[in-house]
């Protein structure tokens, strides 16, 4: 039996749909899987983006520095991923403390939320 390697698979899918619909093609798919709607199946997140918001409260108010920074560092990769694959050519330019006071502000009316859908909002109210 034959191992296959997922990244190979991922990098051979992700030049299949670069040569037939470019760079745009690829950047609409990312997209379209990132806010698909999916009739209301969850949501597969891993790492941080998988914790709920009431981790993260707890984090703030221990004011656990490494623990903010390794938030702050996964909104801001998670950020960094949207502003490279969106097709509208809308970014979020949050500095790091803007970003924990809208994780902050999201968290504290969410808390059952898993940060994923934090950085979701943060996105849609920040994309310019």
């Amino acid at each position: 039996m034959h191992s296959v390697n997922p990244t190979l698979l991922t990098s051979r899918l992700q030049r299949q749909i670069a040569s037939a619909y470019g760079r745009p093609g690829l950047s609409v798919l990312c997209l379209l899987l990132m806010f698909a709607d999916t009739q209301g199946a969850p949501v597969s997140a891993i790492g941080i983006g998988a914790r709920d918001c009431s981790a993260f409260d707890t984090a703030l108010a221990q004011e656990s520095e490494a623990a903010l920074d390794a938030y702050v560092a996964w909104a801001q990769g998670f950020v960094s991923g949207f502003n490279w694959a969106n097709v509208r050519q809308l970014n979020v330019t949050l500095d790091a403390p803007s970003m924990l006071s809208a994780m902050a502000d999201f968290c504290h009316r969410n808390p059952e939320s898993k940060m994923f859908s934090a950085m979701q909002d943060i996105i849609g109210r920040n994309a310019r």
